[in-house]
């Protein structure tokens, strides 16, 4: 019996003009009312899911920058796999080398330095993507200096969208680093994280507070960093949108986040539907 829903956001619960479809939205609010804990799980920080979780209105639970962070709907932060402070010094020069910053999150909340965000029109963020994004992070102008003084507490990093002639040797030069793990949300960008710490990881900390097993979970996604989420839970879900490896991955494909792919797939497997339970004791 599946007790634990973990849906990624972008692409996944969000459909491509950023709703979620009426559909979709009834489903997993039966599927809530029957008893299911609703989790969203993303590379986004936590304080960048507000319009989401109000949109939905029945998350329970969040796991944030790919697995960095664990949050409570209210905001509690229930896990933190902070990135060792050299591992955070290493990511950061390497990206400065490339003319880029990184973004780093910490405690649920993502800070980017006045240059990227001056920048994005030059490196092709699209321009639905930039009110989000300007919305969603603090602005910093003394940012090598912000970065030095919180090594301690950087639960994540990203880098927000280069053009693909830097992105893609950006990205091989990060995976040089050592303990390192790299990976994407989306093609806006390029998430890193301590080797080992993934969506999945998120799931096993939620999990084994809630005394849920992986088998008692589902979990949908189509991009890179769901990948590992989606092989840890009993059933993952794949959009047909998906890349080519989180479809592979996964063990049912279901309709778009454009067609009510979520719906559908809850459906099929006859998830949040009620159980009338007859008492059977001796007398009754």
């Amino acid at each position: 019996m599946i007790r634990l829903i973990a849906l990624d956001i972008d692409g996944t619960l969000l459909t491509s003009d950023r709703r979620i479809d009426a559909e979709t939205l009834t489903a997993l609010r039966r599927t809530h009312a029957a008893g299911c804990r609703i989790v969203l799980a993303t590379g986004r920080a936590f304080r960048s899911l507000e319009d989401v979780a109000e949109k939905l209105s029945c998350a329970d639970y969040a796991i944030t920058s790919s697995g960095g962070g664990v949050f409570t709907a209210a905001g509690e932060m229930l896990f933190a796999a902070q990135m060792a402070p050299e591992l955070v010094r290493a990511v950061t020069e390497t990206v400065e080398r490339f003319g880029l910053t990184p973004e780093v999150y910490i405690r649920g909340q993502a800070y980017a330095s006045g240059f990227q965000l001056d920048h994005m029109t030059d490196w092709g963020v699209p321009e639905k993507n930039r009110g989000y994004i300007l919305n969603t992070r603090v602005r910093v102008e003394a940012y090598t200096a912000f970065v030095r003084e919180n090594l301690d507490c950087i639960e994540g990093m990203d880098v927000l969208m280069a053009p693909e002639e830097v992105r893609i040797p950006l990205r091989a030069a990060l995976g040089r680093i050592e303990g390192l793990s790299v990976t994407s949300s989306s093609p806006l960008y390029t998430d890193v994280n301590t080797a080992g710490v993934t969506k999945a990881t998120g799931l096993a900390h939620l999990g084994a507070i809630l005394k849920i097993a992986p088998a008692e979970m589902m979990a949908f996604g189509d991009a890179e960093n769901d990948v590992p989420m989606l092989r840890y839970a009993g059933i993952g879900v794949a959009m047909a949108n998906a890349l080519p490896d989180v479809r592979a991955a996964a063990d049912f494909v279901t309709a778009s986040n454009d067609a009510c792919g979520i719906a559908e797939a809850l459906a099929r497997f006859g998830v949040g539907k009620r159980k009338t339970v007859i008492d059977c004791t001796v007398g009754a």
